[in-house]
């Protein structure tokens, strides 16, 4: 029978043993743990909940493969959901780093041109910054480190946008 107290190795072995009932067992105190070390990570809570999601299923599709004497059920399932919130990650800052040069794309070459566009948009950028609040300027701080975006931080960087944008059209 099982109930709360179930471990995460007696559910694996359920599960490996084709009871549906431990896969929602399983599912329900694993979204719970998985979904906030997505956010932690710097996962949008939509983006955290589905990698999550993906997670439990890579279990459920590979439960066969799973091998008790060589980790446990919990090691085994970080170790999935690690890989899968990296793999996002990585996606994540691929599209943004496109979308950035997208937006401000670069030639190889100095031209009197550009060096008066990268003045322009130097000056842009200092404008912007400075009418920035202080609490977004705290969430964009160079030294923060990668892994660490909440939403606070996708709140000033489109804060930030927005001021230069303004700052361009002046």
């Amino acid at each position: 029978m099982m109930n709360e107290t179930t471990s995460t190795d007696e559910l694996l072995a359920l599960l490996k043993a084709q009871q549906d009932e431990a896969w929602r067992f399983l599912y329900a105190r694993w979204m719970c743990m998985l979904c906030p070390y997505g956010v932690r990570q710097g996962l949008a809570l939509e983006d955290a909940e589905e990698v999550a999601h993906d997670t439990l299923l890579q279990v459920a599709k590979c439960i066969h493969t799973y091998e008790e004497n060589r980790a446990s059920g919990v090691s085994w399932i970080w170790s999935i959901h690690k890989n899968k919130v990296i793999d996002r990650l990585r996606r994540k800052r691929a599209v943004e780093f496109e979308e950035l040069t997208d937006v401000y794309p670069c030639t190889d070459k100095d031209t009197p041109e550009r060096y008066v566009e990268n003045s322009l948009l130097r000056q842009a950028m200092i404008g912007a910054w400075t009418r920035l609040p202080e609490w977004a300027k705290k969430e964009l701080r160079l030294d923060r480190g990668p892994g660490r975006r909440g939403q606070g931080w996708h709140d000033a960087r489109a804060l930030f946008r927005t001021l230069l944008e303004e700052e361009e059209e002046r």
